[in-house]
Order: structure tokens, then C-alpha cells, then sequence
């Protein structure tokens, strides 16, 4: 993993906790300081729940090395928040193509059982389950 050895984010004086915070949150910040512009690694520590700054500095090219190395870092994390927005979707047409078809089945003598698609019990059908539960009570 991007912890440990020769990487850019490990030379910015970053703790275990500090690491664990920048799986979930941080991100690379260019602000102008006079005719130059400077890189501040930016992310709220898990501890403190304030904001840490690191400065990276002039480097265009270092800065974005820190921002790439950062991306994978929360990878996992992206990950999981596309498929939650993905599940959300499903669920979410799902559910309005359920309410769009439910009248058509309902007149073609179908209805939804949850997911599944079945025929309507006949009134006759009904009729003798009544009568049979009448005469076992």
C-alpha cells in the first residue's frame, strides 16, 4: 500500500491516523500566495475533527503525484459510494416500473407478489378456501 517506502504522501509527515483519515476524506488545494501558487494537502483529522493541513509546495508536478496517489488512497471508498448510488438507482426504477405496470397486470388478471409476477386467484378459488377454513375451526 502507498503507507510506507518512497512515496509522496509518506514524506508529508503524516501519522497511521493521519493515513486512516485520508482513506475516507482529503484532497490537494492550490492557493495563490503573491505571484506564486502553492499545494496544501487538506483533510479533517479522525481525532481532532478539525481540519490538517500539509503544505506540499510550489511543485505543479509533485502536487499532482501527491493528488494521484491520494485518488488511490480513496479509491475503495469511491467505490463504495458508486455503488450505493447505483443501488439507489436500481431500487429507484425498480420501484416506478412496478407502479407503471401494476395497472396493466392488473387488468390482464396478474398482480405483484414482491418481485414475481402472478395470476390472480378465481373468486371460486377463494370461495372454497373460506369454506374450508369455516369447517375446520
Amino acid at each position: 500500500m502507498i503507507e510506507s517506502g518512497d512515496s509522496h504522501l509518506s514524506n508529508l509527515r503524516l501519522s497511521d491516523g493521519d493515513f486512516a483519515s485520508l482513506r475516507e476524506n482529503g484532497f490537494v488545494r492550490a492557493e495563490p500566495r503573491g505571484a506564486m501558487i502553492i499545494f496544501k494537502l487538506r483533510f479533517r483529522c479522525r481525532e481532532t475533527k478539525r481540519q490538517c493541513v500539509r503544505y506540499i509546495g510550489t511543485n505543479q508536478e509533485l502536487a499532482d503525484a501527491v493528488g494521484a496517489e491520494l485518488k488511490l488512497l480513496q479509491q475503495d471508498k469511491q467505490l463504495r459510494r458508486d455503488l450505493r448510488r447505483m443501488e439507489q438507482r436500481a431500487r429507484r426504477v425498480l420501484r416506478e416500473t412496478k407502479r407503471r405496470l401494476e395497472h396493466l397486470l392488473l387488468e390482464s388478471g396478474f398482480h405483484f407478489h414482491g418481485l414475481e409476477i402472478r395470476r390472480q386467484r378465481s373468486t371460486s378459488c377463494d370461495e372454497r378456501l373460506r369454506s374450508a377454513s369455516s369447517h375446520s375451526e
